[in-house]
């Protein structure tokens, strides 16, 4: 089992579910394409996705929601 982020055109995370990598590839919840797997304790993709939060392809990062106008993301994606 693993956690996966469904993530809409934009790239933002629609959903999070628990599911087996074999149910996400059956295409039963939509194409597996627009799936990541995420990490509950941020061990990979920098962070646990959630709704809300962008998927970075090129970096291959879960982004939190910008909190401030003011706030700018750093090259460690903090």
């Amino acid at each position: 089992m693993g956690y996966f982020a469904h993530i809409d055109e934009n790239s933002v995370v629609t959903t999070v579910i628990v599911a087996d990598q074999d149910f996400i590839n059956t295409g039963a919840e939509g194409d597996p394409a627009n799936w990541i797997e995420t990490s509950i304790d941020g061990s990979f993709r920098k962070q646990y996705a959630g709704i809300g939060y962008t998927y970075d392809a090129q970096a291959d990062v879960f982004i939190s929601p910008q909190p401030y106008p003011s706030w700018v993301l750093d090259s460690n994606y903090d």
